[in-house]
């Protein structure tokens, strides 16, 4: 879901984590800040934005860029 505002300081390189909450995952890309709201990693099945976060807390962090 592309979300109209523009990525904030420090969240400007395509593939960086800007925020996250139960609506979903912001990321920013090279025209501005699209919101994940489904995952699927490798091999596993497709879960919402907001289980990911809440069961991987610990692997999230805004500024971050996702490889």
């Amino acid at each position: 879901q592309p979300l109209a505002s523009s990525p904030p300081a420090g969240c400007r390189v395509p593939g960086t984590i800007c925020a996250f909450s139960a609506a979903g995952i912001d990321m920013a890309t090279g025209a501005g800040i699209l919101r994940l709201t489904e995952l699927q990693l490798p091999g596993r099945k497709t879960i919402m934005a907001h289980d990911f976060f809440n069961a991987h807390r610990d692997w999230l962090r805004p500024g971050m860029v996702a490889a």
